[in-house]
């Protein structure tokens, strides 16, 4: 997918297709002929089989900026975590005095 606007702000885009892409235990959901049309998130897939005290979920000693990184592989303009309001490369906004108008497109 891509985001675009017309007024030159940062958008989040991934070039990258997750659906055949993703790493085995990540994949799905999955069309009606079985193939992955996305990628679960490694807390989703419970990846550390500890939910409540996960790197993957930021969860218990993992509950801060300091322990809960990004782990954005193909994606890292439009990967989102729990701390990544501070890291810069997560999150894009654009002034609201701007008024952009933007484009969602899938598949570039």
């Amino acid at each position: 997918f891509r985001i675009t606007n017309n007024q030159g702000c940062a958008v989040a885009d991934c070039a990258v297709d997750l659906g055949p892409n993703c790493p085995s235990p990540l994949k799905g959901p999955f069309d009606s002929s079985g193939f992955p049309v996305g990628c679960k998130s490694a807390c989703q897939a419970n990846l550390d089989g500890n939910p409540g005290n996960s790197a993957n979920c930021c969860t218990g000693s993992h509950n801060s900026a300091g322990t809960c990184q990004p782990s954005g592989g193909n994606c890292p303009n439009a990967y989102a975590y729990a701390f990544d309001e501070g890291s810069g490369t997560a999150l894009w906004n654009c002034p609201s005095g701007n008024r952009a108008h933007y484009t969602l497109t899938f598949c570039p």
